[in-house]
């Protein structure tokens, strides 16, 4: 594992940054993302969404961690509004 791969895999990301200006889903290849954070609102559909696209939303996000050299997948931290 090179040093640019350790760190991304020691990076959590909100999933919402990557509909930011200047930012894309392409990142978690590009820098090795190792865990993406889904907090309060940030469902598929804001607050929501059903298990089918929650399932769609991880499966999607998944592809581009199993895209690079070590193919390691993402580390989730899904939480709702109602967990503490």
């Amino acid at each position: 594992m090179t040093l640019a791969e350790k760190e991304g895999q020691m990076t959590q990301v909100e999933k919402n940054a990557f509909t930011r200006s200047g930012n894309s889903i392409t990142d978690i290849t590009t820098y090795f993302i190792g865990s993406l954070l889904s907090g309060g609102g940030g469902g598929p559909n804001g607050a929501g969404g059903t298990a089918t696209q929650w399932a769609d939303m991880v499966d999607n996000f998944q592809s581009y961690a199993l895209k690079t050299r070590l193919g390691i997948p993402l580390q989730r931290v899904w939480r709702n509004a109602l967990s503490a």
